[in-house]
């Protein structure tokens, strides 16, 4: 029963919240802990996928800044969020969030 409640309980108290300006990642159960990361200051965001990874529709995500890297894993549609991503970078801010937050 630890080894099914462990990975339950990491993933059902993490959050990942991407906005405009920056993604914030706030985890933990008895400490709670945070970490933001600019998306002015992201120089890579890479992606991977075990096969597993990918029969369940999700995937690690690698985001790099000058300073740090942050490592979301089991994100749902992976991909899509580095589109999102790739597009918040290059184009600018706003209108692209309502076609990938559907």
């Amino acid at each position: 029963i630890v080894g099914t409640l462990s990975p339950w309980l990491t993933w059902f108290t993490t959050t990942m919240t991407i906005t405009d300006r920056r993604v914030m990642l706030r985890h933990g159960v008895v400490v709670r802990r945070g970490h933001d990361v600019m998306i002015d200051s992201l120089i890579d965001v890479s992606w991977q996928a075990t096969l597993f990874d990918r029969m369940m529709g999700c995937g690690t995500l690698i985001l790099t800044t000058p300073s740090d890297q942050m490592v979301l894993n089991d994100v749902p549609g992976a991909r899509r969020v580095v589109d999102l991503f790739t597009d918040l970078t290059d184009n600018g801010y706003g209108e692209y969030l309502n076609d990938y937050c559907e």
